[in-house]
């Protein structure tokens, strides 16, 4: 009996299951010639995006990522001591000129912790996204519980800002024979429960079409989601890398990280890292990128000064449907049973821990 499909998003189109043996050479020719002589970045200039950011950057270097054409920074709560000093990185992000998606998730997730963050920061107009929490499928956060938060701040920030949370899809839903988890789950999980969904995957080109393919895309179809690509790779991957994610039409793009210990990563020792962005984020904001002769200096300062300016903030002409904040449905009834005001004020918290995390799971945001 003779079974045919096709290969998603390869050159290689129709195979035959009875003669896999001979078949299995041939797709792995095609998936490697494919990668190997497509248009690299040639799907980056149909895509407009919201947003390009960068995790981990330090205030010194927010002048450089920006001649680099990054238009947001991560400022994380959990990495910070006290509200001066985050008011303090604030205000640099906004001398800048660059946007934040902020942080205000703690080590161990505490939902009124989130909310109380939201009230004592929300007066704030650096703070451009709310991001609520950090791969809540691995850490074992529910569902309901991001939604719920998702729709409080609906009602208590003022300038209805978008909330963000990353999927891993790495520790959930149910196992396979072998006990390991099935792949895709997380996505139908938490897709809907944020305004964005940040979805982060650290592999090869090739590896990464093939997951994207089967997974991301079919999932994340018509949904508002941002792709997250690593920086600790050679530049043509690299390009490779935000071609195959643009591809799928994401709302935004975001870079991990500026710097990351446990990788041996420093983006401002990797000249060549820097090259490619520039080269790719110009693709993808044409005429807004610094060109080499004048980032130059800045490159050289950005160390010592930080410089201001105005980074382009791309506006909701021309943007899809989809990119555009949904209205959250509030007239059902949150299993919290009180209002945003009434968890605020009280003093006991129900925390989830998140140093549950298998071992084997890559260096996250």
């Amino acid at each position: 009996m003779s079974s045919r499909f096709r290969v998603p998003g390869s050159g290689f189109k129709v195979l035959s299951l009875k003669n896999w043996h001979k078949a299995g050479f041939l797709l792995f020719f095609t998936w490697n010639l494919e990668l190997g002589t497509r248009n690299v970045l040639g799907s980056v200039s149909t895509v407009r995006l919201e947003t390009i950011g960068m995790y981990h950057v330090p205030p010194d270097a927010y002048a450089m990522v920006k001649s680099l054409g990054i238009e947001s920074v991560q400022v994380p709560l959990h990495a910070i001591s006290s509200k001066e000093e985050a008011e303090a990185l604030l205000a640099e992000t906004g001398k800048n000129g660059l946007q934040v998606f902020f942080g205000i998730y703690e080590k161990n997730f505490d939902s009124r912790q989130i909310l109380r963050s939201v009230e004592l920061y929300k007066s704030r107009s650096e703070i451009t996204y709310w991001y609520l929490a950090d791969e809540p499928d691995i850490h074992q956060i529910e569902p309901d519980t991001i939604r719920q938060i998702t729709q409080f701040i609906r009602i208590s920030d003022p300038k209805k800002r978008p909330t963000f949370i990353t999927i891993s899809d790495l520790n959930f839903g149910p196992k396979d024979g072998d006990k390991v988890n099935i792949r895709g789950k997380a996505y139908s999980a938490y897709k809907d429960v944020a305004d964005i969904s940040g979805i982060l995957k650290y592999d090869s080109p090739k590896k990464l079409r093939i997951y994207l393919d089967s997974f991301v895309y079919p999932e994340m179809a018509g949904k508002r989601w941002w792709a997250i690509v690593s920086l600790n790779q050679q530049p043509e991957d690299l390009k490779k890398s935000v071609d195959l994610f643009m591809e799928g039409q994401p709302a935004g793009l975001l870079y991990y990280a500026f710097a990351d210990d446990s990788w041996g990563f420093n983006l401002r020792e990797r000249t060549d890292i820097q090259e490619a962005l520039r080269e790719i984020n110009a693709k993808l904001r044409p005429g807004k990128v610094l060109q080499q002769s004048e980032s130059s200096a800045t490159l050289k300062s950005s160390a010592t000064a930080v410089q201001t300016g105005n980074s382009p903030v791309p506006g909701a002409a021309g943007m899809p449907p989809w990119i555009r904040t949904p209205v959250m449905d509030l007239s059902k009834p949150s299993t919290l049973g009180m209002p945003p005001a009434a968890i605020l004020n009280l003093s006991t918290t129900t925390a989830i821990s998140t140093e549950t995390a298998p071992s084997n799971m890559p260096s996250s945001p």
